[in-house]
């Protein structure tokens, strides 16, 4: 294993097409907050919002993609056309007591 592993890095390091200066260190790479159109919901069911609400509510925003429910965090994600739309429904969803927050990623559309 520590062969390869040890071969495997110094074929990556060259110039070639990637240009990426660090070969797979890193796994998943956060997005910056900036870029992230999806907004998690979490704990909104112990608050009493049911999954149904929560798609009403995020539905009729300006710039809604999807909402994917997720009971295990009593929410879910919710995907908007941009990361300026996904900022604006987090405000509104907290002026509602919904418990809103940008996602750490982008919710790939299904």
């Amino acid at each position: 294993g520590i062969n390869a592993e040890y071969m495997g890095k110094a074929a990556g390091g060259g110039g070639g097409a990637g240009g990426g200066r660090r070969p797979h260190k890193r796994p998943r790479i956060p997005e910056n907050p900036e870029d992230v159109d999806t907004v998690a919901v979490v704990a909104a069911a112990e608050q009493g919002f049911t999954e149904e609400a929560l798609t009403m509510f995020f539905s009729a925003l300006p710039g809604y993609a999807a909402f994917k429910a997720n009971p295990r965090m009593g929410g879910g994600f919710v995907k908007f056309e941009t990361p300026q739309l996904a900022l604006e429904a987090v405000a509104l969803a907290e002026a509602e007591s919904i418990p809103a927050a940008i996602a750490k990623s982008s919710m790939s559309t299904l």
